[in-house]
């Protein structure tokens, strides 16, 4: 069960929010709560994984843990897209992929890569783990 107490010591002085995510750990379609944080990319996993059948489950898990905030939801829901739109802009584009690969040729990662590219379900994955190489 996810603590809310935890969260705050571990995001202290930032400005956060839960929010319904798919399952990072299951690729059946699972859902979990996860924290989105104003200013950061993309969204941290809480420490304990709650894990639901529905998005909807896992959206007023979400709400709920959300109460123990001052903020609104409208102020939850600019605080996720903030963290979509940073996101975004962090993540390499297609266009750049012909670019990573030359460079895994030349610094002899380019076996790893083929790797990652078998573990990925899309190019954004793929793109998502050339990012954390580099």
């Amino acid at each position: 069960m996810i603590d809310s107490t935890a969260a705050q010591a571990r995001f202290r002085g930032k400005i956060f929010c839960y929010v319904a995510i798919h399952s990072p750990i299951s690729r059946d379609d699972q859902f979990a709560v996860g924290i989105a944080v104003l200013g950061e990319p993309g969204y941290s996993f809480a420490l304990e994984l709650e894990l639901f059948a529905t998005y909807k489950e896992a959206s007023t898990r979400a709400e709920e843990l959300n109460g123990v905030f001052p903020h609104s939801l409208d102020a939850c829901v600019a605080i996720v897209a903030d963290t979509m739109i940073r996101q975004r802009e962090r993540r390499p584009t297609l266009h750049r992929l012909g670019d990573l690969l030359l460079d895994a040729e030349k610094d002899g990662t380019l076996d790893r890569l083929a790797k990652d590219v078998r573990q990925s379900e899309t190019i954004a994955d793929f793109c998502d783990a050339v990012h954390m190489l580099r």
